[in-house]
Formats: C-alpha cells, sequence, structure tokens
C-alpha cells in the first residue's frame, strides 16, 4: 500500500505542478499546441480553466487520498482515462495533431495505466 501511496502524491504533484504553471505562463504554454488568448480576459479563462482546475483536481486527489488511497487511485484512473479519451476524440474529429498532443496522449494513458497497475496492487495488498 505504501507504492500506491506514492504513486497517487505523485499524481498529486503532477497535477499541482501543472496548474502553477498554467497560473504563471498560460499564454506561452498553450501556445505549444496552438491555443492562442486574443484578449484579457481570454488569458484570465485560461488561467482558471487550465491552471485552476489542475490544482483543483490535484487537491481533490490529495483528499481522496487521506479518506482511502484506493479512492484517490480510482479517481486519478478516471481523471486520466477521460483526458485520454477526449484526446483520441479529438485526434478522431479534428484530424492531424502536433507532436506535443501526442506526447500529451502518451502522457494521459501513462497515467492511467500507472494508476490502473498501482489500484490492482493494492487489491492484492488487501485481500
Amino acid at each position: 500500500m505504501r507504492s500506491a501511496a506514492w504513486i497517487l502524491r505523485g499524481c498529486v504533484a503532477v497535477f499541482a505542478a501543472l496548474g502553477l504553471a498554467f497560473l504563471v505562463a498560460p499564454v506561452d504554454i498553450l501556445a505549444h499546441i496552438d491555443v492562442r488568448a486574443g484578449s484579457p480576459s481570454a488569458v484570465a479563462d485560461l488561467r482558471a480553466v487550465y491552471g485552476g482546475l489542475e490544482l483543483g483536481v490535484a487537491a481533490t486527489l490529495a483528499l481522496c487520498g487521506r479518506a482511502s488511497v484506493r479512492l484517490g487511485l480510482s479517481a486519478a484512473l478516471a481523471i486520466f482515462l477521460a483526458m485520454a479519451l477526449a484526446r483520441l476524440v479529438g485526434f478522431a474529429v479534428d484530424g492531424p495533431q502536433t507532436w506535443l498532443s501526442i506526447a500529451l496522449l502518451a502522457a494521459e494513458a501513462s497515467g492511467a495505466a500507472v494508476a490502473a497497475v498501482a489500484l490492482r496492487a493494492s487489491d492484492r495488498d488487501v485481500a
């Protein structure tokens, strides 16, 4: 169970780091995937959605983990899977993607796989 808890902490750290990065420099980061903000209100929205939401996810995972590592890992798995599946829909509907979008898909799928393996291992630890 200890390794599962560390994996959950890693998930929290990833979302927190991304959230902080998007709070500080949303325009610079999102330019790499061709997202542009045309006004100060658009930049504020990018900060809220890409920064605030990521920080909220980190906090939610941390709180879930305090109640139950399994709950936190299940939430992380659901979040990573939803992100990866939504990105795949985008690939299918919108056509060719940048190398960074493909790398993000790989990271999301990897996050889901790691959470799933940790969840499965925690099942064996309990049994």
